[in-house]
């Protein structure tokens, strides 16, 4: 299980995403949900010692870890999404309950990836 040093980005970022849905800032929460499902899936990887310099070796990683999952969702696709949030709301292709959706889904990724880090 991943430590609590190790959640405790990933749980900051996603206070500060529920802190900007919460003030109706769609953006500013969508990034922080990205950067959260970042942040999770860093954790992982560095635990396992495993490169993650950019965004390449990171994406690489997630398909590793999809492999191993067996889960049924896909951590690559998950990352994917969440980091495409901001973009979504930047352009005005999201609503309030939208992001509240992404929410919820990168908290399921979070879990998956704390249960692969055992």
């Amino acid at each position: 299980m991943l430590t609590r040093e190790e959640l405790q980005t990933a749980q900051d970022f996603l206070v500060a995403a529920e802190h900007e849905f919460a003030l109706g800032n769609l953006e500013a929460g969508s990034e922080r949900i990205g950067d959260a499902a970042t942040a999770a899936v860093r954790a992982v990887v560095r635990r396992r010692d495993w490169r993650c310099e950019t965004d390449d070796d990171l994406f690489e990683a997630a398909k590793r870890l999809d492999v191993e999952s067996g889960d049924g969702m896909s951590i690559q696709m998950g990352l994917r999404a969440a980091r495409a949030g901001g973009d979504r709301a930047r352009h005005g292709w999201m609503l309030p309950e939208d992001a509240w959706a992404d929410m919820i889904s990168v908290r399921r990724l979070i879990g998956l990836l704390q249960q692969l880090a055992d």
